[in-house]
């Protein structure tokens, strides 16, 4: 989105900094002359439109859906983990577009899901079950929690409780698994359920 800027951009920086090659950022036209302004080092291509910069009739915007998926897609193959949400924006735009995202995202993908990306999830509780085919860490936020907890049977604070430790960060014993994706809470204290 045109107000969220830095949040893709952080998200492929440390990409970058964790090793990645490249670092590609999907983005909103409005947004991408910002984002491209931050640094050289990430790839921005300018795809997407919100509602705020054009309207749409629905036959336009089951087409621009079509060249959205077209474009992002188009780099599939050079691409081995995607994160979505940093950014994203909330407009129906992009709501009506996260499934049909979602649906075509490669099997087998390692697939991060934060801010924006859980929202839509928290809206789409449907795609639960795409998520098996990818190898998928939800990063909720506390705001972001109480939206999964929605959606999936989550008992954070007994877990908290359960596995409290000196370190800031915990992760769970695999007998408290989640059989479809990763989840870590960001907070005052990290907690990892993997």
């Amino acid at each position: 989105s045109f107000e969220f800027t830095g949040a893709p951009f952080y998200t492929a920086i440390a990409s970058l900094k964790a090793g990645g090659d490249l670092a590609h950022i999907f983005c909103s036209k409005s947004a991408s002359i910002a984002i491209k302004a931050y640094s050289p080092e990430v790839i921005v291509h300018p795809v997407f439109v919100s509602q705020n910069e054009v309207k749409l009739t629905e036959e336009e915007l089951i087409q621009a859906h079509e060249d959205w998926l077209k474009k992002i897609l188009s780099w599939k193959n050079a691409i081995n983990s995607w994160v979505i949400g940093p950014g994203l924006g909330r407009d129906d735009y992009m709501s009506s577009f996260f499934p049909k995202l979602i649906k075509s995202l490669p099997s087998g993908c390692l697939t991060v899901l934060d801010a924006d990306g859980i929202y839509f999830l928290s809206k789409y509780p449907e795609l639960l079950g795409e998520l098996k085919r990818f190898k998928t860490i939800l990063t909720p936020n506390a705001r972001e929690l109480s939206l999964l907890k929605q959606i999936i049977d989550l008992d954070i604070e007994d877990l908290y409780e359960k596995y409290r430790s000196e370190e800031e960060i915990q992760e769970i014993p695999s007998s408290e698994k989640f059989k479809d994706f990763s989840i870590c809470v960001k907070g005052r204290e990290d907690l990892i359920l993997t």
